[in-house]
């Protein structure tokens, strides 16, 4: 993202695609809704529920608040792909409020990579990233390199279940196999 703000990934929610900007600050994962009410909404990709054959709408209300504003919205249910990995009946956000600050961002919502009793959704529910462990689709870590606004050719990675040996000034042992 530009002047190394934030970084997102992209993920895909009942085959629809959405930029998630990686939090670790927070556990709750959200995207717009497509009743979304918030003007931020407007530039963004919304989670339209009858285009998802394996949608389960929940229900719940939830809302988090953040510096930048708040977000908030109901719970669904669905198969959430990041990178090879899909977690099955993953939990998340569905939100219709917004924080305004967004508006003219590159990413759609967040993904809160925080611990599961952080979650202000359903009340600590899990994580994708728990979610994924507890599958066991991915080993309990995840690890980041950073691409730089300056260094465009140097690419950020976001590696589940281990580290990128090649960038890591730490080389671990062997990793067990899950």
């Amino acid at each position: 993202m530009q002047n190394d703000i934030a970084y997102y990934v992209v993920i895909t929610i009942g085959n629809q695609e959405f930029k998630v900007i990686l939090d670790t600050g927070s556990s709750d994962l959200w995207i717009p809704n497509k009743d979304c009410t918030s003007i931020s909404c407007q530039n963004h990709n919304k989670f339209d529920p009858s285009k998802s054959k394996t949608f389960i709408k929940e229900g719940n209300p939830w809302s988090i608040q953040y510096d930048s504003g708040f977000a908030s919205g109901i719970t669904g249910i669905d198969n959430i792909k990041i990178g090879c990995f899909t977690a099955d009946k993953q939990i998340f956000g569905l939100a219709n409020d917004v924080p305004d600050v967004i508006e003219f961002l590159e990413f759609d919502g967040i993904l809160g990579l925080g611990f599961d009793s952080l979650n202000t959704i359903d009340n600590g529910s899990p994580t994708l990233i728990s979610t994924l462990i507890q599958q066991m689709k991915i080993r309990p870590i995840f690890s980041f390199h950073f691409q730089h606004a300056s260094s465009p050719e140097d690419r950020g990675i976001f590696v589940l279940g281990g580290i990128d040996n090649q960038r890591s000034p730490f080389i671990p042992e062997e990793s067990p196999p899950l």
